[in-house]
């Protein structure tokens, strides 16, 4: 994958993916990453719990056939989050929408989620 993709398998695997999982940079930034300074403006957080929030809804919906990949090539999923600089002061989170979609590899099937 190209470097605008964040590989974040091996947490995938634990939430219950069975293939390659990559964010895309946008959602690793809005949604995981989170910093020291990230807490003392909107409140602290936990980079790996952001990780698992975005991970598990997805793997669950999949894992459990409450959702299923469309014809059209992704499933959407929401959740909700507290978007990174979004302001200078804490905030409530936001619902958003994410996509799960398959994209293939150098070394095969895997997932994309993104915007």
């Amino acid at each position: 994958m190209e470097s605008q993709f964040i590989d974040v398998t091996s947490t995938a695997y634990e939430a219950g993916f069975s293939c390659p999982v990559y964010l895309s940079e946008e959602v690793w930034d809005k949604c995981v990453e989170w910093g020291d300074d990230d807490s003392d403006r909107q409140g602290y957080q936990e980079e790996d719990a952001r990780l698992w929030d975005v991970l598990f809804v997805p793997a669950f919906k999949l894992s459990s056939g409450l959702g299923r990949i469309a014809p059209s090539g992704d499933m959407g999923y929401e959740i909700y989050c507290l978007i990174r600089d979004k302001g200078d002061t804490k905030s409530e989170s936001d619902l958003i929408r994410l996509r799960v979609v398959p994209v293939e590899t150098a070394k095969g099937n895997a997932v994309l989620i993104s915007f």
